[in-house]
Order: C-alpha cells, then structure tokens, then sequence
C-alpha cells in the first residue's frame, strides 16, 4: 500500500479507534503491515459470506496502489443484493464518480434511493444531493431542502450538513446565512468531520484566520482528505501558518497517488502554473486526467481546456471533446453546456444540431444560466420561433427575479432595441424593458451590464436619453474592471457629457487601457492631437 505523510504545521494526534489503514496513511509506518493484515482480514471474512467486510474491502480497494473499482463495485453490488445497505449507497458512490467504470448517473440515484429506504442515512444525503443538482432524477431544490430536514431532524450528521448548505444559498429553503454558520458550528461540535472543514473554510475567509485554519487542519487529521487538500493550499504561500511549498506539493502528491480525485486536481493546478514547484504542462495533463480518471469533473474539464487550448500540450480537439463528455456524464452543468456547443459547431464531434440543442436546453433546466442564455439567444435568431423573444424572455426572467444578477444581464442583452421593435411593432418599441434587468445587474457588481446600461442611456436606445445616469453606469462599469466600460467613462469625460469635461483623466485612462492591450484605448492616445485640431476646426 502506498503511504503518504501528511506534515502538518500544529500538532494533532489521530484519532482514538483510528485503524492500521489510516495510521499508515497519516505517516505511522508501524502501522502498515497491520493495514496489509486488515485487507488480509476482510478478504477472509468476506469469503465467509459477511457482507459488512465485503462493504469494507469494497472501501480498501478504493484507495492507492489497490485501486480496483471494478472489483469493488462487485463487492458493493453484493451487499446490496444481500441487503446491505451501506452496499447499495457504496455502489451507487461508484456509478456517481465513474470510479473505474463509466459514470451512470441515472443507476446512482437509484441505488441511493435503495440505500435510503433501507435505512442507511448516508444514501439518503446523496438522494438529497442528486436532487439539488438533478443528477439522475428531475431538479427539485425543494425536495433536496426537505431531505436534508428529515435526515437532520433524525441526528443525521450529514443531513444537518446538507441542509446548511442549502440554508446558505437559498434554494428549496429560505436563505439564512447565520442559521447556516451556526449549523455547522453544532455539527462540527457534534463531532461530523466534513462540517468542521466547511466552517474552517468559512472562517478562513472572513475574521478568524486562526480557528479557521486550525479547524481544517484538525478535519484532516481526522481523515477527510478534502481537508487536507485545503490545508495543503494554506501551505502552498503561508496562509494563515507557516508556509511550506515543498512538504505542501508532497501532501497533493501523496494524496493524488492515494487515489484522490480532486487532490489529483489540485497537483495539476501547480504544474500547470508553477506554483510551488517549476512548471510542467505535460505533467499537469497527465495529473488532471488521473484526476478525471478518479470521478472528479472539474479535473475532466481542466483536461478538456488544456487539449483544446493547446496549452503546453498538443491541440487535441477529439480528446477535448472526449473529456468534455466524461466531465458531463458526472454531472458537471458548465461541462454539459461546452458539449452541446460543441455539437452544435462541430468542434471535436461530427455536427449535431438536434442534440446540441436538446443538451443546451438540458443544462438550462439544470440552472446553468449561462447555458439558458445561449439557447434564449439561439431561440431570438433561428427556427420556427425566429424573432419571438418570449421563449428567451421565460428562461431567463426567472432567474433574474430570483436575484441572479448575470441572468439579468444575459436578459438585458438579450432585449436589444432592434429585437424589442421588431417584436412589438415600429409603434410600440419597449426597449425600456431591458433597462431594469440591466440596472439591477449593474447594481449588483456585473460590470458588462453597466456597460451595456451605459450606451442605451448616452444615446436614448428604446427610452429618453439621460446621460447623468449613463455617465453613471459607464463609471461603475470602470469600477467593476470592465474595459468597454472605462472607454465609455473617458468618453464622458473627454466630451463633458452627463459630468463637467475633464479631458485630463480621459486621456489617463485611454493611457491606462492601451498598457493594458486595448487597440482602442491606444488609438485615443495616437490620434488625440488630431482629433483636437478637428474638434476645434469644426467649433462654429
């Protein structure tokens, strides 16, 4: 059996009860040959027909050198049958992340289902999950809030857990983000692992550094590697402890090799950007496609960018499709919606318009509001429903009213003056209607949105002029780093319109913007002189 140390910045002890498997794990090399006798011991007992070892081993072979996902889904598919139902959720586990096999979402949920009925509260939890995310069964927010409750209500830990996360997003459930932090204070203090490293991470980011970092790395030592995985980055560049680059890159690695997905994902990041160790392109590849190998979608998607970019590796547009799909396949929404363009522009993947579609409109349904965006604008320009913009109007709006900020900007630039016409009629044109997605998109920090706020307002498109508020808007836009947006601020100022002329700091910020690349901002430099001498010979 592989063994990784884990070097941690304070002193934690494992565990009491903690099993040679995981004392090895953490560093304790006395310890392995003890891991290698209990494998010896569950091999034995599952022969003898215990189904719980045979669940057990199920679990061993999921981890380093003795990964065999194939056998032990065989195990868990046993079990299940036996009714074990800690075998039915293990198997659906492996059908969720592919763990050897190709990913079935569909089967998952249906072995969680089992688990849950029979009384195993963790399948339950993944019932809850698949609900929130629709992965294998209809999206239901509501039902997912529901699950969690009674998992909860039942002193199930990771019910609590779950329903805390919904708590503070606000779906299925109203948002109540102290009710949440105080959730998972109680569910970390009743000792449930992972809500100690949620809230770590949460306290990390805001006022108490210490406790936060402290918390993960104490979640670690406890075994959930997803922690250790987070406390290694606090490593990275001295987060909050000690910095350790070198012991840092060795925890991902270790973790990787133990057959962790998502530490396989994290190695790959630093050798793609040289964070911590030299840069290695090809080796952040190969890591992203162990990760991807191992059930973890963001890895699939990593790899699809790095062999569709050609990103230090050979472009490799078929492949990138390829990981695309798998990234899909284990429930990634963004994943989903790159496979339906793909399908619609052929990239990768013979052409497939009817397919594309039906997936982009899949992701939409899946709450991918980028997605839903893309099919309101294929919907405004193509099929029979060409130039209606209701279709587009009833996938966004939604969202926009629930608070999503970039669903009111796709909404607002969805409703451009010329559609809104030719919709309504030269009569009765409502361009004011993207005015208000627009503005609360703005509001709300999305640059693009303000941008876009900002030329409707200067020239009057589909309501009255105002170039006060479009001044605004193209200074908040700036604000919000959008480069469109600061062009339009020194527009303003250049020309004194809706604000007093300051010719001055529009110059500076055309300076600024050719630095940073804009053709744009550096032809307002080169040309100024001229562009003076015409404004000033055109003066009456």
């Amino acid at each position: 059996m592989l063994v990784f140390v884990l070097t941690l910045s304070v002193a934690l002890a494992l565990p009491d009860g903690a099993s040679p498997i995981e004392r090895c794990a953490y560093g304790d090399l006395s310890a392995c040959e003890g891991s290698r006798l209990t494998r010896k011991s569950l091999e034995e007992g599952c022969a003898t027909g215990d189904q719980t070892k045979c669940v057990s081993l199920g679990i061993h072979l999921l981890q380093g050198a003795d990964f065999d996902g194939e056998a032990a889904l065989a195990l868990f598919s046993a079990a299940c049958e036996a009714g074990v139902a800690s075998g039915c959720t293990n198997a659906g586990g492996v059908y969720r992340s592919g763990g050897g096999i190709p990913p079935d979402l569909d089967r998952a949920f249906t072995l969680f289902e089992r688990g849950c009925g029979s009384g195993h509260g963790a399948g339950c939890c993944q019932v809850a999950a698949a609900q929130r995310w629709g992965r294998g069964t209809p999206l239901d927010p509501d039902g997912s809030a529901a699950t969690y409750r009674a998992q909860c209500d039942a002193d199930n830990a990771c019910g609590c857990e779950g329903l805390a996360f919904r708590l503070r997003e606000g779906r299925g459930i109203a948002k109540d983000e102290d009710a949440a932090t105080a959730m998972f204070e109680e569910s970390c203090e009743a000792g449930w692992t992972p809500s100690c490293r949620t809230l770590g991470m949460q306290l990390e980011k805001g006022d108490d550094v210490e406790r936060g970092v402290g918390l993960v790395a104490e979640a670690c030592v406890r075994g959930d590697t997803y922690a250790c995985v987070i406390e290694a980055g606090y490593r990275l560049d001295g987060g909050g402890m000690e910095a350790d680059p070198e012991g840092s890159h060795q925890t991902v690695t270790d973790l990787c090799d133990l057959g962790i997905g998502y530490a396989c994902r994290a190695l790959a990041g630093r050798l793609r950007e040289g964070k911590g160790v030299a840069e290695d392109k090809p080796g952040a590849l190969v890591a992203f496609e162990r990760g991807c190998e191992l059930g973890n979608a963001s890895a699939c998607q990593s790899a699809a960018n790095m062999l569709g970019r050609g990103d230090g590796v050979e472009e490799d547009e078929e492949a990138a499709f390829a990981a695309y799909h798998r990234a899909s396949a284990l429930g990634s929404r963004s994943a989903l919606r790159i496979v339906a363009w793909r399908l619609l522009h052929g990239s990768g993947v013979a052409e497939d318009r009817e397919e594309g579609t039906r997936l982009r409109r899949k992701a939409c349904v899946l709450e991918d509001v980028k997605a839903c965006g893309e099919l309101a604008e294929q919907l405004a320009i193509e099929g029979e429903a060409r130039g209606d913009l209701q279709p587009g109007i009833a996938l966004l709006a939604p969202h926009c009213d629930r608070g999503d900020a970039y669903a009111c900007e796709l909404l607002g630039s969805l409703l451009t003056p010329s559609r809104t016409e030719a919709w309504f009629g030269a009569e009765e044109t409502r361009g004011d209607l993207a005015i208000g997605p627009l503005t609360a998109a703005c509001d709300d920090g999305r640059g693009k949105a303000c941008e876009l706020l900002a030329v409707r307002l200067r020239l009057g498109m589909g309501v009255p002029a105002d170039p006060e508020g479009a001044f605004a808007a193209a200074e908040r836009a700036c604000e919000e780093e959008s480069r469109n947006g600061c062009l339009t601020l020194a527009w303003h100022l250049d020309h004194g319109a809706g604000t007093p002329a300051d010719p001055d700091r529009a110059l500076e910020i055309f300076q600024r913007e050719c630095d940073d690349g804009n053709q744009i901002g550096c032809w307002q430099v080169t040309a100024r002189p001229w562009l003076t001498f015409l404004d000033r010979w055109m003066a009456p």
